[in-house]
């Protein structure tokens, strides 16, 4: 993509995680990879930083490109990691068993907002309920 050279992934099954150090301690050194590999098992690549980083994410025709960068001394962002991921759009743009879950949220956001006004009408019906014995009963 414009002339980066991005690892590539077509139709990947499963999660791809990307871990680009962003978070905690802002420098780290590369350990044993054994070590590493217990915590994220098939690591496609492990970097020593010693600067701050940073990540993008673009996601344009169906494909997402993420780019970890570091900031080096001067300011200046360096590339240290691309990875690209393609997906088929002409199942639609999201998963499957995605428009099943968003409809069962519907159905409960329906389900829940039906409570909310019954039980706002029962409330409604208990004020007016007090109201008449206040005024015709003395109660």
């Amino acid at each position: 993509e414009d002339g980066a050279y991005y690892k590539s992934f077509e139709q990947p099954s499963g999660t791809i995680y990307a871990i680009s150090g962003t978070a905690g301690v802002k420098t780290y050194l590369v350990k044993d990879t054994s070590q590493t590999d217990k915590q994220f098992p098939r690591a496609e690549k492990m970097l020593a930083v010693d600067h701050p980083m940073f990540s993008a994410v673009e996601i344009k025709d169906g494909v997402l490109y993420f780019t970890a960068y570091t900031v080096t001394d001067d300011g200046e962002a360096n590339p240290i990691d691309r990875i690209a991921i393609r997906k088929d759009l002409s199942q639609g743009d999201v998963a499957p068993d995605y428009h099943e879950a968003e409809e069962a949220a519907e159905e409960e956001s329906c389900a829940s907002t039906a409570k909310t006004i019954i039980d706002k009408f029962f409330k409604i019906l208990n004020i007016l309920l007090n109201i008449f014995r206040v005024l015709f009963i003395g109660v």
